[in-house]
Parts: structure tokens; C-alpha cells; sequence
């Protein structure tokens, strides 16, 4: 029964509200933490930022944030009596997983970056003078955070974005072995889609079409594409 599944969801629930909180803790304070005690012991940074590294890491390789990511929305899906609201729950396990894990990623490719020592400098090959941020062919340590951190943000900012684009080409599909008999605009939707109907069947092509978009424009700024470039070939 729905009633005896609640003191499940809560106790669920209330451990991952704990570990998000202690993970958002983690992304929001530990770098200033660690520049408080660089800046009274600087033989500490490349250690220490190698260690904050290692965090994210290892917590993406036992999979502990996917599990409980996935065991909270399998709780509210049985627990909710809408049918609507469990489809969501049953299709957001994925996408959400799949952006944790790109977070996971992005954030100590960030600090190994910031572990370098502040002499740290490299000579690019003509090739990759467009990497380098003032041009002259040498990238400083100061400037291989400021390329690594914009060329993570974007990648991170696409992969979420197919992510959500899937997840929206998930919520349109009938769910399986549900009838779709009620009068409500969802369910409506999905007798259209399940016989074919040709509004409803436009419809979800349009907005397929837009999450695709979307997506694709994301990938492009990864790249440093212009849409209006591509179209044009």
C-alpha cells in the first residue's frame, strides 16, 4: 500500500537531501578553503587540489550518488497515485544520472587544472595558438584554467542539454501498459500518439524537434560553431 511506502520515501529522500547538501558544501566551499590555506602554505596547492580531485571521482566510479538518485525516484514513482507524475519519475532516472555523472567530470578536470604550479607554462604548436588567450603562444597556468574552465562549462552545458532533450523525447512516449481512457490533455495526448492521430502526432514531432535544437545549439557553442555557419552548407 501507498501508505506504508511514505516513511520509506522520507527516510530516502532525507538521505539524499543530506549527501546534495554536503556535495553542494563540497563544489561551493572547498575551493575557497583551499586558497585559505595555500595562501599561507603554498607548497600545499598541488597536493591539495589533487586530493579534491580524487573526491568526485571516486564517488562517480562506486556510483553511491547514481544509486540514490535512482532509488529516490523509483520510491516516488510508487508512491504517487498519478500516473502522469510516475511517468516522470520512471523516465528522469537517465538523464539525471547522466548529468550527475558530466558534474562528477567536470568538477576535478577544474581542479587539476588549478593543482598546477603558478610557473607552469607550456609552448602550443601554431595549431593551437586559437587555445591560447592572449595569442602569443605560450599558455600560463593562469590561462590554462581560464581555457580548461570555459571549454568544461560549455561541454557541460551541452551534455546536459541532450540529456534534457532525451528526457523530454521519453515523456512523450505512451507509457507502457497504461490505458489512456481519462479526459485530462496528457492522456488525450497520448491516445493521439499511441493511434496516430495527425495533430497530436505534429505536436510531438514539434517538440522534438525543438529539444533537438536545442541540444544541437548547445554543441555548437561547444565548438565554436555558428548555427547560421552550418545551415549555410
Amino acid at each position: 500500500p501507498i501508505s506504508k511506502q511514505w516513511p520509506q520515501a522520507l527516510l530516502v529522500l532525507a538521505g539524499n537531501v543530506i549527501v546534495w547538501v554536503g556535495v553542494y558544501l563540497y563544489f561551493s566551499k572547498s575551493v575557497a578553503v583551499v586558497e585559505y590555506f595555500v595562501r599561507k602554505r603554498p607548497w600545499l596547492e598541488t597536493p591539495v587540489y589533487s586530493t579534491l580531485a580524487a573526491i568526485p571521482i571516486f564517488v562517480r566510479s562506486s556510483q553511491i550518488i547514481r544509486k540514490m538518485t535512482t532509488d529516490a525516484l523509483n520510491v516516488l514513482a510508487h508512491c504517487t497515485n498519478s500516473r502522469v507524475m510516475r511517468h516522470v519519475f520512471e523516465c528522469l532516472p537517465r538523464p539525471l544520472c547522466g548529468i550527475i555523472d558530466a558534474l562528477l567530470l567536470f568538477v576535478p578536470v577544474n581542479l587539476i587544472a588549478e593543482a598546477l604550479p603558478n610557473q607552469f607554462s607550456v609552448n602550443l604548436p601554431r595549431q593551437l595558438h586559437l587555445l591560447d588567450p592572449s595569442g602569443d603562444g605560450v599558455l600560463t597556468a593562469v590561462e590554462l584554467v581560464q581555457v580548461v574552465g570555459e571549454y568544461s562549462r560549455r561541454l557541460l552545458i551541452a551534455v546536459a542539454a541532450t540529456y534534457l532533450a532525451r528526457f523530454i523525447i521519453l515523456m512523450q512516449r505512451h507509457p507502457e501498459g497504461y490505458q489512456a481512457v481519462g479526459s485530462g490533455i496528457v492522456d488525450r495526448f497520448w491516445r493521439g500518439i499511441k493511434s496516430r492521430k495527425g495533430v497530436c502526432v505534429v505536436a510531438s514531432l514539434g517538440i522534438s524537434t525543438c529539444a533537438t535544437a536545442f541540444a544541437s545549439l548547445q554543441w555548437f557553442k561547444f565548438f565554436g560553431l555558428s548555427p547560421s555557419t552550418v545551415l549555410a552548407f
